[in-house]
C-alpha cells in the first residue's frame, strides 16, 4: 500500500512576529489596568476620608454652635462670635504688633453695626490656631495669610480663632485640638486586617492612628443682624503638619498689596481668574486640583471705587497657566466666579472686580455645608 504523505503549511517568520506583536499589545494592556486600578483604589480611599472628615466636622461644629452660640446670651457666646463684627477682637489672645498686622486701624477692618449685610468671615482652625502659638508663626495666628514682604503693607484680611472649648475653658474640661480637628477613624492595620498593636511580648499596645486628614471651618453671618444663621464650609486638609505650618502654607495675592494694586482679577461668571505675583515672590505653589479661596475684603472696581465687601468664596483649579516673564498665573476653575453680594453704595450688576485670592496649600477638598440655624442638630 502506498501512503500519501500530505504536507502542512507552516507559520512564516513574519507571522510569528506579528503574533507575538499582537499578544505583546495585548500584555501591555493588561498590565497597563494593574496601576490604574491602584491609583483608583487610592483615590478612592482619598475621596471617603475626605467624606468622613467633613461629615465628622459638620456634626462638631453643629453641636458646638448649638451649645456655645444659639442657646447663650450675647455675652455669653463663644467669643470667636465677636469677630463676626469686629475681627480685631482680643478675646483670643491680646491683638499686639507681633500678633497682629495693623491693630485697631479702622481704615481697614471697621467695626460692623448689625444690619443686613454680610458680617466679617471668620476661619475656625483649632490646628492651625495652635500651632501658630509660638516662634515665628505668631504672627499668623490671629490672621489669614499674613503677607510678611517688608515692601507690602501688613493690612489684615480673615480672622482666623480657635474654639472655646479648645482655647479658653479651663482643664479638665478642655478639649485638645488633635481630638476636636483630626479624623481619628484612619486606623493603622496589620497585615492579618486587624487594628490591633502588639509588642514583642504580644502585650497590647495603643491602637495607631494617622492623623493625615485635619479640618477647619468658614463661617459666616449672610447678615450681621442675625447671629443664629450662619453659612458654613468645611476645609479638609491632607498631611498638613500640625506642629509647625509650611511658610507657603497660605499666600495671598491681591489688591491690598500697594506694589501690585490689580493682582488678582475675578470676572462675576466666569470660570477662570488671573493674579500677578511680586518680584520677591516664589513661584506659586499651585496645581490642578488646588484650593483658591476669594477672600476680597475690598472689592476694588475697574473704575477704581472701592467697596468693602467680605468675601469668602472656595474654588477648585481644574488648570493653570504660568508666565514667569510678566508673573501672571490664569486658572482655570470647576465652578464660575459667584455674583458680590449687595452691600451698601455698590452698583448693581457688577462683572469685574479686583479682589483677594488665597493660594491654600495642603487642602484636598471643601465641603460647603448646610446653613448653621437656631436649634439645629447634627445629622
Amino acid at each position: 500500500m502506498t501512503l500519501n504523505k500530505m504536507r502542512r503549511a507552516g507559520l512564516s517568520l513574519v507571522e510569528v512576529i506579528v503574533a507575538m506583536f499582537i499578544m505583546a499589545l495585548g500584555m501591555i494592556a493588561l498590565l497597563t489596568l494593574f496601576p490604574l486600578g491602584a491609583l483608583q483604589i487610592g483615590q478612592a480611599l482619598k475621596d471617603d476620608r475626605c467624606a468622613q472628615a467633613g461629615a465628622a466636622a459638620d456634626n462638631i461644629l453643629r453641636t458646638h454652635w448649638k451649645k456655645y452660640v444659639t442657646e447663650q446670651t450675647a455675652s455669653n457666646r463663644d467669643p470667636f462670635t465677636r469677630a463676626f463684627a469686629d475681627p480685631q477682637d482680643p478675646s483670643y489672645g491680646a491683638m499686639n504688633s507681633t500678633k497682629s498686622v495693623t491693630p485697631n486701624d479702622p481704615n481697614s477692618m471697621p467695626v460692623l453695626l448689625a444690619g443686613d449685610e454680610p458680617s466679617y468671615p471668620v476661619y475656625i482652625d483649632p490646628r492651625g490656631f495652635r500651632a501658630r502659638a509660638v516662634g515665628t508663626y505668631i504672627r499668623q495666628q490671629f490672621w489669614m495669610a499674613e503677607t510678611i514682604l517688608s515692601t507690602a503693607p501688613k493690612t489684615p484680611r480673615i480672622p482666623r480663632r480657635s474654639l472655646k472649648t479648645v482655647e479658653l475653658d479651663l482643664p479638665p474640661s478642655k478639649i485638645d485640638p488633635y481630638r476636636i480637628a483630626t479624623l481619628l477613624d484612619d486606623l493603622t492595620y496589620n497585615d492579618n486586617g486587624s487594628a490591633n498593636r502588639l509588642d514583642s511580648n504580644n502585650s497590647q499596645l495603643p491602637i495607631e492612628r494617622q492623623g493625615r486628614y485635619t479640618w477647619a471651618w468658614m463661617v459666616q453671618l449672610p447678615a450681621l443682624g442675625n447671629p443664629n444663621f450662619a453659612n458654613m464650609s468645611v476645609v479638609v486638609y491632607d498631611s498638613r503638619n500640625p506642629d509647625y505650618p509650611a511658610a507657603d502654607e497660605e499666600m495671598v495675592y491681591g489688591n491690598v498689596r500697594s506694589s501690585e494694586p490689580t493682582a488678582a482679577v475675578f470676572t462675576v461668571g466666569s470660570t477662570s481668574a488671573t493674579f500677578t505675583y511680586g518680584p520677591n515672590d516664589a513661584v506659586p505653589n499651585i496645581r490642578a486640583g488646588s484650593w483658591i479661596l476669594d477672600g476680597t475684603s475690598w472689592a476694588i472696581l475697574p473704575s477704581g471705587n472701592a467697596y468693602q465687601v467680605r468675601l469668602a468664596n472656595f474654588y477648585r483649579v481644574t488648570g493653570f497657566e504660568i508666565d514667569e516673564t510678566t508673573r501672571t498665573v490664569r486658572l482655570d476653575l470647576q465652578t464660575p466666579i459667584k455674583p458680590l453680594p449687595g452691600v451698601a453704595g455698590l452698583p448693581a450688576n457688577i462683572t469685574t472686580y479686583y479682589g483677594d485670592l488665597y493660594v491654600m496649600k495642603g487642602v484636598v477638598e471643601v465641603f460647603e455645608r448646610r446653613p448653621l440655624v437656631a436649634n439645629d442638630v447634627p445629622q
